[in-house]
């Protein structure tokens, strides 16, 4: 057993010809009974991590997944990474899937209460209320910029937010001072990336029409 895989070794006599034992030589029975013991050991030990989720998630075991990343994220004993991890999963889901955009928010602010990787969660907060386009929401949520350190991540979130400004300056005219500002403060990197570009572009056309 090795990396709780059974390793299988080929028996010599099956590639001479020979007649062969029904266990390899030098392996008996209990042997096989112990490795197979080891084997689902490890697999249970395994079924309620976040990397067990995730798969499931990747093979469309929507149900198994929901599942685990509930079982991790009420686990006080797993990461807080994992914990917070989990949380944004079930907000994928509730989204995704389930088309509940209340239940992912409420999934996600309870990542951020965690306090490890909240940017990931705030930039999945912020998407879900522009899908939903809630825009006054995302201009006025300024708890990214302290709870968000992280380079490129904190960017993101500016961009997100004037985003939001010009999606709603397209529905009633206003924020468009607002979005101007939000790219302004964003981060050199955000505002040079390509989805900066373009809201550098769109801000500049609508003030180009005003």
């Amino acid at each position: 057993v090795a990396d709780g895989r059974v390793k299988f070794v080929q028996d010599d006599a099956a590639s001479t010809g020979k007649p062969a034992s029904v266990l390899s030589r030098g392996c008996t029975l209990k042997h096989v009974v112990l490795a197979a013991s080891l084997l689902l050991a490890g697999c249970a030990a395994d079924v309620s991590s976040l990397r067990a989720g995730l798969a499931a998630y990747q093979q469309s075991r929507v149900a198994d997944a929901e599942a685990i990343f509930t079982e991790v994220a009420a686990d006080p004993a797993a990461p807080a990474t994992d914990r917070a991890a989990a949380r944004r999963e079930l907000a994928r889901i509730a989204w995704l899937v389930d088309d509940d955009a209340e239940k992912a928010l409420t999934m996600l602010e309870q990542a951020i209460t965690v306090g490890e990787e909240s940017c990931e969660a705030l930039f999945l907060r912020n998407r879900v209320l522009l899908g939903r386009q809630r825009f006054e929401d995302v201009i006025s949520a300024r708890d990214g910029d302290a709870a968000c350190t992280q380079p490129g991540l904190s960017g993101s979130l500016q961009l997100q937010r004037a985003d939001a400004a010009l999606s709603r300056h397209a529905v009633d005219g206003s924020a468009l001072e607002a979005a101007a500002n939000l790219i302004a403060v964003a981060d050199e990197d955000a505002r040079q990336s390509l989805e900066g570009a373009e809201l550098r572009l769109e801000l500049a056309l609508a003030q180009g029409s005003g």
